[in-house]
């Protein structure tokens, strides 16, 4: 299922909203289709509890929203993303604490 199932999405830098994240606008990137090989540990598939043989290999494609920033003046600098995919009942909410030297 593509992020267009996604209810919310948004970011922040330094506590300003970076506005037109809409999933079905420009930020929005998809790949054709590919195969990837899963490990047997530590793989996000085995930590939902599903038994992963060794080497299995599986199509995949990535979708997401992506954003480049201008460079950001020297100083301390706080990004926040949040996401919900109530398809896949999963929500990420991450925040970077950078440092421009």
């Amino acid at each position: 299922m593509p992020i267009r199932s996604s209810r919310k999405i948004s970011a922040e830098l330094d506590g300003q909203s970076l506005k037109q994240l809409s999933v079905n606008q420009r930020y929005r990137s998809d790949s054709p289709l590919f195969i990837w090989t899963l490990a047997s540990r530590d793989n996000v598939l085995a930590a939902t509890g599903a038994p992963i043989a060794d080497g299995t290999s599986s199509p995949a494609v990535a979708d997401g929203v992506h954003l480049m920033l201008a460079p950001l003046s020297s100083g301390p600098h706080t990004l926040h993303f949040h996401g919900e995919f109530p398809a896949f009942n999963f929500a990420l909410d991450i925040t970077y604490y950078l440092t421009v030297q």
